[in-house]
C-alpha cells in the first residue's frame, strides 16, 4: 500500500535538582551513631569521628535517600554522633 506516518511532540529538558550544601556534619547521640542493641566498639568511643558509618546510623540512611534524591551530586554525610552525648557536648 506503500502508506507513511509520521509525528513529533515537544521535548523539554530540565537541569537535574542539586543541594546547595553537599557536605553535612551530623553529630548527636546513640542514633546518630547507629548504636544497636548490640552496642558500639571501644574505636569509636576512643576514636571519636569520623569513622565509618553502621548501616543504621543516621547519617549513612540519610546519605543514601539523598544520593537517591540526587544522583547527579555527590553528597558526603559524615558521622560524629556519640552515644550519650547531651546538647551541651555537643556544642563543644
Amino acid at each position: 500500500l506503500g502508506r507513511t506516518a509520521s509525528c513529533s511532540f515537544p521535548v523539554v529538558v530540565q537541569p537535574g535538582r542539586v543541594l546547595k550544601a553537599s557536605r553535612i556534619l551530623a553529630f548527636g547521640d546513640s542514633i546518630t551513631e547507629g548504636k544497636t542493641a548490640a552496642g558500639v566498639s571501644a574505636l569509636q568511643a576512643l576514636v571519636g569521628c569520623p569513622i565509618p558509618d553502621r548501616p543504621t546510623s543516621y547519617p549513612r540512611v540519610l546519605g543514601d535517600l539523598l544520593a537517591s534524591a540526587y544522583p547527579a551530586q555527590t553528597i558526603t554525610a559524615t558521622n560524629c554522633g556519640v552515644g550519650g552525648e547531651t546538647a551541651e557536648d555537643g556544642v563543644v
